[in-house]
């Protein structure tokens, strides 16, 4: 295993504590993408939380969720939250961790 998987565990265990223990009432993934935008928790789980972009089914069209969560760890955290999954029109084309994001040369034309 890993060592990056062990932080991202640790960190996946960190997380939902955090908002188990803040008594916030998440019911979605919106919810919850929503709390890790409004929280800033993406700078204390750099490499769980990130942006996502996701595709539609049929391929016609993407979007990204900023406060998103790692898909290799998004049913395990919406478990541990009792966060439903629901029906999936979408499947995650690209994932870049807030680590990745602070990591990248700032674009300095302004």
């Amino acid at each position: 295993m890993s060592n990056n998987f062990s932080i991202e565990e640790q960190e996946v265990e960190l997380f939902c504590e955090e908002i188990r223990n803040s008594g916030v009432e998440l019911n979605t993934y919106k919810d919850l993408s929503r709390f890790i935008r409004k929280n800033n928790l993406s700078e204390r789980y750099p490499h769980i939380t990130g942006e996502l972009e996701l595709k539609s089914n049929n391929g016609e069209d993407s979007f990204i969720i900023y406060g998103a969560i790692l898909p290799r760890w998004y049913r395990a955290i919406c478990e541990c939250l009792g966060i439903g999954q629901g029906k999936r029109n979408y499947h995650p084309k690209n994932f870049e961790s807030q680590l990745d994001l602070n990591n990248k040369p700032k674009n300095d034309w302004f």
